[in-house]
């Protein structure tokens, strides 16, 4: 069910008489963009546009957060006098095997 959320009383009363009472809240003080930025979910807003009878839709979509990377320690390797200074230690690519005369044939 759509909540309907109202910016100035004359759109609640209008509101509140076509629709369930339940489902229209009046946020007095603040704009439709001021709330769909403060918002944490999705908000799709009924503007007034400049032409009579006439209304804009604006849709705010949140992007879903990206999923966080794994936490991999990093490897380092006690190096210097004594083992007092570390270095780090990088994983290497493994060298490709060189092609047999006739793998560089077929797929060239």
């Amino acid at each position: 069910m759509a909540r309907w959320i109202t910016f100035d009383e004359n759109t609640a009363l209008e509101l509140r008489s076509r629709i369930q009472s339940g489902s229209v809240f009046e946020a007095p003080g603040r704009n439709a963009l001021e709330y769909a930025l403060a918002s944490s979910g999705n908000v799709v807003a009924v503007l007034s546009a400049r032409v009579k009878n006439h209304c804009a839709l604006a849709a705010f979509l949140r992007a879903p957060a990206e999923p966080a990377l794994p936490y991999r320690p990093r490897a380092i390797r006690a190096t210097g006098f004594l083992g007092l200074g570390d270095e780090a230690i990088y994983e290497e690519e493994e060298p490709q095997r060189p092609k047999s005369w006739w793998r560089r044939i077929w797929e060239d």
